[in-house]
């Protein structure tokens, strides 16, 4: 092994966004590699003396081949439309260690909750039973190809059991959930909380309910003229959030602001909502606003679609049906409205670390959670 190639930890990422660059100060330090970036990337917070590098699939693979890897955190195997490039990167990462007789250890983070099956046969244009049988086998290779799996929800868990069973995930599965410790911003602040104010923070899409979030807070404003509703975001549905809200004197809408607006209005909010909505294949993982909000001491109103629905639920916060009526999610914006005022939401009960941290120290020593 030369000096020109040492061995090194890697993090696979095919979508990397501004929350990734904040948690890597905290996490294990590690080479990043990714294909694309989210909507909310904010380049001002990579650091420069580990600056991700882009590449395409095909490069991420030759960088794997090239360069020797003591861990990779790669992406969790359940994914769909990513087999071939997930079985080409455990491929490059093994044929490395042969070259080098140095076995890398494959880590992967989970939290998908739909069923890749359904996935696939929509973009392969597959027969679903066929779909079934070749997800089976790749998620089978996969697992059976890694070393340690951390998963970050139940419902990942359990989907992950069905396909593979409690044998094969053995000793190399952890369930952490997802949840986050409370912001370092908080220590800082100096806004009072604001118990009837509702934020909702995301991509303004079907899939993020942004239209059963604003039909729910018009049922819920007939009854409380006080409340105010403050919208941050973008996406396609973006000309009409905006137009809605233009009679509404009681709602603002800000269009991708910057990370410090964010925290300041989470800050400041009483209760957060993302109604997250079944479309095609799409399911929930976790919902990064809804882990954002608890950090920050929102209330939450969520749809069961979350995978840390049960986690909410659990702690007293709101879960409604995907489909449930304008007139029920109301009542539950008045409840978190209430729970607001006596309660500083979760802080209390939220881990001192961050739970994504824990798992990714555990991905990368082994350091039992």
């Amino acid at each position: 092994m030369s000096a020109a190639t040492p061995v090194s930890e890697a993090r696979i990422y095919t979508h990397l966004r501004t929350a990734d660059l904040e948690r890597f100060r905290q996490m294990t330090p590690a080479r990043v590699l990714f294909t694309r970036t989210r909507y909310d990337f904010d380049e001002s917070l990579v650091d420069p003396a580990n600056a991700p590098v882009r590449l395409t699939r095909l490069g991420v693979v030759r960088e794997l081949l090239r360069r020797e890897h003591a861990v990779v955190e790669m992406n969790e195997p359940a994914i769909g439309d990513l087999f071939p490039f997930l079985l080409a990167q455990v491929a490059a990462i093994r044929l490395r260690g042969l070259i080098s007789r140095r076995r890398a250890t494959i880590a992967a983070y989970c939290i998908q909750n739909a069923d890749p099956a359904l996935e696939l046969a929509r973009r392969w244009r597959l027969p679903r039973p066929l779909a079934r049988v070749i997800t089976t086998a790749a998620v089978r290779i996969l697992v059976r190809s890694t070393d340690r799996l951390a998963f970050g929800t139940a419902g990942s868990f359990a989907l992950y059991r069905r396909y593979v069973g409690d044998r094969l995930l053995g000793e190399r599965a952890r369930l952490i959930e997802e949840v986050p410790s409370p912001c370092e911003c908080l220590a800082r602040s100096t806004e009072e909380r604001i118990p009837t104010q509702l934020a909702f923070v995301g991509v303004f899409s079907e899939r993020k309910g942004i239209r059963q979030a604003m039909a729910a807070w018009d049922a819920h404003r007939a009854d409380d003229t006080e409340a105010t509703f403050r919208i941050i975001g973008m996406g396609g549905l973006q000309s009409e959030v905006v137009a809605w809200a233009a009679d509404r004197l009681e709602v603002s809408v800000e269009i991708d602001p910057p990370r410090a607006t964010i925290h300041r209005v989470l800050r400041q909010s009483g209760a957060l909502i993302l109604l997250s909505q079944p479309v095609g294949s799409f399911r929930e993982q976790v919902g990064f606003p809804i882990t954002e909000g608890l950090a920050h001491g929102c209330e939450i109103i969520a749809s069961s679609e979350t995978g840390v629905a049960g986690w909410l639920a659990e702690h007293g916060h709101s879960v409604v049906a995907p489909g449930a009526p304008a007139s029920r999610v109301a009542d539950e914006i008045g409840a978190a409205f209430d729970r607001a005022r006596r309660r500083p939401g979760s802080l209390p009960e939220l881990p001192a670390v961050d739970q994504r941290i824990v798992a990714d120290r555990w991905m990368f020593t082994g350091a039992v959670p």
